[in-house]
């Protein structure tokens, strides 16, 4: 029976002119009727707000509370209504329904308990569409354990285990995640389908034509269902708990129009334009097709009634016409007489998709006035690639649809040419000129296909490559021969930061060097990074407890002025490889007395290690970001730094670096690791292996109010946003089946469609050998590789 009063909003009285009458607001809170009804809007929204008294509401159908407030109580200032949703539910066939408030009302809640557990409840970061319309992504904002829940045998609150039986694995019934009345809105297998993508990430898979969620639509969590665990420590957290609403998606791209159709029509051939491959649409589509412009040969004027039979068949084929009125046609089409002979036809049409964005695009069609081949590319007219591709247009090549003598005689002749289109630095202006010999760029040039090899376009050019078809008896003749052209525009792989020997334990005695001249340019694979001047790299350096891991400064991980290296004759070798030694600085908070870069060498980063003042024995995690013309990459590796009085011997293991920026995770994984040259002389083959997998996910440690708390006080919070996890899919435990070679060798092979895409994963090789000053003793090291899918 007790209750709570919390104070959200105040506003004042005042005489002042400038000022609206208004009390001081409170809200009385007690007990809600059930134990999930939590605002998805965030209470944040209330707090220092003056309230317009008397105009407040309850809609007892939804059970939506209504307030009106405005930021401060000057005359000037807006007045705005804000709603309290508190997701009562409605009655339905298989539950009773909540009974509406009867006073004015809403519920807080605290969303971030802790005590008695360590860890803080995920909360539900964002919900939004896919652009396609398809699915909504849920993302919370720290690492759960999918659905499995906690062992707590004697009912203290504090779970002694984990039940990994009850995790959620693949497709399922979305009520196994979310709260009854949002399951009941989203239905069940097989019209709507859940499943976790990660430990933070559930993906909701909605059927064609399904439209019950829309944009602002509210979702609320099952509740004592997900929950935050880190296995270091047996560490918990509460359940997550309340609702969030459906955003747009993001970012929120205008409707793709691709239209497949002919621009030259044979004189006997009927035309067709379909736009069916468009995309980002939302799977609402609405087809506008319009009449833009005609012209004919000579000069002459093309004929009305023609013209009005096409814009007939179009308007038929759009929205609000007679055929398709609701949505309109993704096709409109022509019979071989509706078009006149000897005119060009320029055709428009507009797609609004359903998050309310409208695009256009523009069409040409020649009706020739002579019979002519019929020519269509296989490929789309518009077509993005990188020069690390293979380029392959393919014509599609047929006689005349007029069946005359003539044509069935004829011999076909075919000739590509192109042109090339790039911005101009100095002037800013697009330049564009003719490709004057094109059998440069493709070997063969006079048949149906042109072939260009990989490393042969240039990155950020656009080029149009035209296919000439006649026949030989008339190639000369104006008009008589049918050209198809496609757009290539080539852009920019992406590029891959590789750090040399990824993560391994490191002596504290050591210079230690983060050597990423071994990263990758895709499209100029055999560029040496060293010598580039488009690379340049920068780092950051964290540690489990959020701690500066040197002294320069205490408020950020970045390794700040990084500067070049004063190099001595000396060298000393890292991983198999001979580099400077660096005469370090002995004050204490240069950063050049804890680590420098390479003065001639790019993506080389020397670390002192032996500093008495920096990188104790522990672990810490460095990343490198790498830019190379606009493109970025991340790579982290992680240190395990022996401190000296510590006599612990280990190999080294170092792992082959992928050849590609992301691994397609259709595809099989191969990878492989060897002990360095100096440990595969020392220990030979006496030495087991062993693989253990992780991935990069959000940081269950990570507090959003602590950060909240530090921004406000001006003060450092380096606690990782996010950190490697071990990979659930990968756990032998589960069952091992994912590889096609043992975990206990040195080489890898995974079976395709066993990791998960857009991840970053951590690959660790540990060898273990024997010890070699005593006997019966063994010792480990290990290296690391980083990726990403």
């Amino acid at each position: 029976g007790a209750f709570y009063y919390v104070r959200l909003g105040y506003s004042v009285r005042s005489n002042v002119t400038t000022s609206t009458l208004a009390v001081m607001f409170d809200w009385t809170f007690g007990t809600p009727i059930v134990d999930h009804v939590i605002n998805p809007y965030s209470y944040q929204n209330f707090v220092h707000k003056v309230y317009q008294v008397g105009t407040t509401a309850v809609d007892h159908l939804s059970n939506t509370s209504f307030v009106v407030m405005k930021d401060s109580p000057h005359a000037v200032d807006p007045l705005y209504i804000q709603d309290i949703n508190q997701q009562g539910n409605l009655r339905t066939e298989d539950f009773a329904p909540l009974p509406s408030p009867e006073v004015q009302a809403t519920w807080l809640a605290n969303t971030d308990p802790i005590i008695p557990l360590t860890l803080p409840a995920p909360r539900l970061q964002s919900a939004r569409f896919t652009i396609d319309g398809r699915s909504i992504v849920v993302q919370f904002d720290a690492f759960t354990v999918e659905g499995a829940l906690p062992i707590d045998s004697d009912g203290d609150g504090l779970p002694e285990g984990i039940d990994w039986t009850t995790r959620q694995i693949g497709m399922r019934n979305c009520s196994d995640m979310f709260a009854r009345r949002t399951a009941e809105l989203l239905g069940s297998m097989p019209q709507t389908y859940c499943e976790w993508r990660s430990g933070t990430t559930i993906q909701i898979h909605l059927s064609a034509g399904y439209n019950d969620v829309n944009v602002g639509t509210g979702l609320f969590l099952r509740d004592m269902t997900i929950y935050a665990y880190t296995s270091e420590g047996s560490q918990w957290s509460m359940a997550a708990s309340g609702g969030i609403a459906v955003a747009l998606p993001s970012p929120l791209l205008p409707p793709q129009i691709v239209v497949s159709w002919n621009a030259y029509v044979d004189l006997c051939s009927s035309v067709s334009l379909n736009a069916l491959e468009s995309y980002r649409h939302g799977d609402q589509p609405a087809w506008l097709w319009y009449l833009s412009g005609v012209t004919c040969i000579g000069g002459r004027q093309p004929d009305e009634d023609t013209n009005s039979r096409v814009q007939e068949l179009m308007a038929g084929a759009s929205v609000g016409g007679i055929n398709y009125p609701v949505t309109g046609s993704h096709v409109t089409e022509f019979g071989k007489d509706d078009l006149e002979p000897g005119c060009e036809y320029t055709m428009s049409l507009n797609l609004t998709g359903r998050w309310g964005l409208t695009s256009t695009k523009h069409m040409s069609v020649k009706k020739q006035s002579v019979p002519a081949p019929r020519v269509a590319l296989q490929s789309s007219r518009d077509l993005d690639t990188t020069r690390a591709k293979v380029l392959t247009l393919q014509a599609q090549v047929e006689n005349s649809a007029c069946e005359t003598l003539f044509t069935q005689r004829q011999v076909l002749k075919f000739l590509w040419t192109g042109e090339m289109e790039s911005l101009n630095l100095f002037s800013g202006a697009l330049d564009r000129w003719p490709i004057e010999d094109l059998s440069l760029l493709a070997a063969k040039v006079t048949s149906a296909s042109l072939l260009v090899p990989r490393y042969t376009l240039e990155p950020e050019v656009k080029y149009t490559f035209r296919i000439k078809v006649g026949y030989e008896s008339t190639w000369d003749v104006e008009g008589a021969a049918t050209i198809e052209e496609a757009t290539v525009t080539v852009g920019r792989s992406p590029i891959k930061v590789n750090i040399l020997g990824g993560s391994r334990k490191v002596k504290k005695s050591n210079l230690i060097v983060l050597d990423t001249t071994v990263s990758l340019d895709p499209d100029f694979p055999d560029d040496l990074i060293d010598v580039s001047p488009s690379w340049m790299f920068s780092y950051e350096c964290t540690t489990p407890d959020g701690s500066s891991c040197f002294p320069v400064r205490a408020d950020t991980a970045n390794l700040t002025d990084v500067r070049d290296c004063d190099l001595t004759p000396e060298s000393f070798g890292d991983l198999g490889r001979l580099y400077e030694v660096p005469s370090f600085s002995t004050a204490e908070l240069r950063s050049d007395s804890y680590y420098c870069r390479h003065p001639t060498r790019v993506g080389i980063l020397i670390i002192n290690v032996p500093s008495v003042n920096a990188l104790p024995g522990g672990n810490f995690t460095f990343t490198v970001t790498g830019t190379n013309h606009g493109r970025t990459s991340q790579a982290s590796v992680s240190l395990t730094v022996i401190p000296e009085e510590v006599a612990d011997i280990f190999p080294t293991v170092v792992l082959q670096e992928l050849k590609s920026a992301k691994h397609v995770t259709t595809q099989r994984l191969k990878l492989f690791g060897d002990l360095s040259p100096s440990d595969r002389a020392q220990f030979g083959d006496s030495v087991s292996w062993a693989w253990s997998f992780f991935r990069k996910e959000p940081n269950p440690r990570y507090s959003w109010q602590e950060a909240a708390e530090a921004e406000e006080l001006g003060e450092p919070y380096l606690v990782p946003r996010d950190i490697f996890i071990e990979a659930i899919e990968l756990d032998p435990q589960h069952g091992n089946d994912f590889a096609l070679t043992t975990l206990f060798g040195n080489s890898l092979v995974l079976r395709a469609d066993t990791l998960r895409p857009s991840s970053t994963y951590s690959f660790r090789l540990t060898a273990t050998v024997p010890h070699p000053l005593e006997i019966g003793d063994v010792v480990q090291g290990y290296g690391e590789l980083e990726f990403i899918t």
